[in-house]
């Protein structure tokens, strides 16, 4: 249900389309298993990242919840209203990121019209700065601390200034934002689902950062196939295997 309300949001936003799922046959037959398929969200909305749909959705489900509009009825078209417009423009947004989630942020500001602050680890390259800035309205800044002191960074300067924090991490009083980070995620699943023609994975191997989208994708595959649940594999770099540390 979660999955089909994302879904229904981003296929109200103008330039929204469904990302391609390739079918790896060669390495099907390599391997001799029925079929590979590989969900390429390099193309997605033109950052090269499946954030931008977590970060839009949030964002959706935020200013709903701050207009008090329904978000079973309102979609996209909504926020393009002037008296709306004029409203959200004094709204700003404030996140912490290494990269993707504050590009996917920014780029939602720019989407819906309000302003977005994004704070980065010390160690970030100028050029990830400047991709987050040129993705839409956000202003990036690059700080003097690791990443979960930038965070806690970005916290106290939203709760200064009356910005919104919008993180895809969670702590304890802060879990719905993330949750709803996460639901924007889910349109890729479903999509996945359809374009698989109701055929049921066996195995899933999924992509860890801060464990975000792995654990929505993962969640919505063990509820839709219950009765047959896929095998699922998270995959970490080695010099960033944060799941698998902890």
């Amino acid at each position: 249900e979660a999955a089909q309300n994302a879904l229904r949001f981003h296929r109200t936003i103008p330039f929204y389309q469904e990302t391609p799922l390739i079918s790896l046959q060669c390495a099907a037959q390599r391997y001799k298993v029925d079929a590979i398929f590989v969900k390429d969200e390099s193309c997605r909305f033109g950052l090269k990242a499946f954030k931008g749909l977590g970060g839009s959705y949030c964002m959706f489900r935020i200013l709903c919840e701050k207009l008090g509009l329904d978000p079973a009825v309102s979609d996209y078209s909504t926020f393009l209203e002037e008296g709306i417009r004029e409203q959200i423009s004094k709204i700003e947004f404030a996140t912490a990121t290494d990269g993707n989630h504050g590009k996917g942020v920014s780029w939602a500001a720019k989407l819906f019209g309000c302003k977005a602050h994004v704070f980065m680890p010390k160690g970030t390259v100028e050029a990830r700065r400047l991709a987050i800035e040129k993705a839409g309205s956000a202003d990036a800044t690059i700080t003097d601390w690791n990443y979960d002191q930038t965070v806690r960074y970005a916290a106290s300067l939203a709760e200064k200034n009356g910005w919104i924090l919008i993180q895809d991490t969670s702590w304890e009083g802060y879990e719905q934002i993330p949750e709803w980070i996460i639901e924007g995620y889910l349109t890729l699943a479903a999509e996945s689902v359809a374009q698989m023609g109701g055929k049921r994975p066996t195995h899933i191997f999924l992509q860890a950062g801060v464990g975000a989208m792995a654990g929505g994708i993962e969640a919505y595959f063990l509820n839709r196939f219950r009765e047959e649940k896929p095998l699922v594999t998270i995959v970490e770099p080695e010099e960033a295997a944060c799941i698998y540390q902890s």
